[in-house]
């Protein structure tokens, strides 16, 4: 090959180069390579978002009715678990079973594995789990004590089974595949049960309530013991999975408290120029946001720097933060910061 020859075979491969180069700045000026990767990115998500949608949707299918029990399962047929809603006390539980609301974490055990109410697992030791019955769906609590919770939490939400699981129990409330109504499933776990001696397991306590005016006074009961609440349920009900429940009601008991409004926070969507939340400081020292239970009157006002506001909550914790705070009652009284 000639010199001649090799120039212009070097020049053809700058001219191939350079042709290249300018549809690759054509492509970003346009914005050509930006539209091809949104285009990628939407198939991914709408991908995803099928997958996702299949997976809820056989992971929340099946019968309302629980189907009889299976002996042997490998944890994939988990539906989620049965939640309960409010008792506002214009519901009839009259002869409803009522129980002591524990402040563990819920767990459903699947017959092989211990699993949260979302079905992610926990990891207890062998120990813990040597007597459970193989085979049987359980619905219960891990469990250590009142006001014990970000104890019981730290234990069983660690990657790894140390000791600190003896101080778990498991509180069991359900046998969620069992065919029956909550009164033949309760009996069908007292059988169960009375031949196990596992200091781990154990079935919690439920008594007929014989109206609204014995939930209260149980309420005192288990306020006085620093005890969450009360869980109602209906006797002639089934297992329902993965649903909030009319049939299993829930019963809190509120604690209030004063704190001093120290600035606010502009609203947004529909509260667009109106008052968003308050930021707060109570007693202990604690800065929060007060965000719901204003009416749109009260939003509409900007609120005095320095005046004082009652709230509510259902949990204090040693560190004094608080859960389920809402507005209550804007005190009439000035305070000087």
């Amino acid at each position: 090959m000639g010199l001649l020859d090799t120039l212009n075979k070097n020049k053809s491969k700058r001219e191939k180069q350079l042709n290249i180069q300018k549809k690759r700045d054509i492509c970003r000026k346009t914005g050509y390579l930006k539209k091809k990767q949104i285009c990628k990115l939407k198939h991914n998500n709408i991908t995803k978002k099928r997958e996702a949608k299949e997976i809820y949707k056989s992971l929340s299918s099946g019968p309302s009715k629980p189907h009889p029990n299976t002996s042997v399962t490998n944890g994939m047929d988990f539906k989620g678990v049965m939640l309960a809603g409010k008792y506002d006390g214009s519901q009839n539980i009259d002869g409803w079973y009522m129980s002591e609301k524990l402040d563990g974490l819920r767990c459903y055990f699947d017959g092989k594995t211990f699993r949260t109410r979302n079905g992610n697992l926990f990891n207890p030791p062998p120990e813990f789990r040597e007597n459970f019955p193989e085979g049987v769906h359980l619905d219960g609590e891990l469990w250590i004590g009142r006001n014990r919770f970000h104890e019981c939490h730290s234990v069983v939400r660690a990657q790894t089974a140390d000791k600190g699981w003896y101080k778990v129990k498991y509180l069991i409330f359900d046998a969620p595949q069992h065919p029956g109504t909550f009164k033949q499933r309760l009996e069908y776990l007292k059988d169960l049960l009375q031949n196990i001696d596992d200091g781990y397991l154990t079935l919690h306590e439920h008594k007929i309530c014989v109206n609204a005016a014995e939930v209260q006074l149980e309420m005192e009961k288990i306020r006085k013991l620093g005890g969450e609440g009360l869980i109602l349920r209906d006797p002639d009900s089934f297992y329902e999975f993965s649903k909030r429940s009319n049939f299993m009601l829930k019963v809190k008991d509120f604690h209030d408290d004063e704190a001093t409004i120290i600035d606010y926070e502009n609203g947004t969507g529909k509260y667009k120029d109106l008052m968003g939340a308050v930021i707060v400081q109570n007693k202990y020292g604690i800065k929060f946001k007060v965000g719901s239970g204003f009416s749109d009157e009260q939003r509409k006002e900007k609120i005095q720097i320095g005046r004082k506001i009652t709230y509510k909550y259902a949990e204090l914790t040693k560190k004094a933060f608080l859960d389920f705070l809402f507005f209550e009652v804007l005190c009439r009284s000035l305070i000087h910061l």
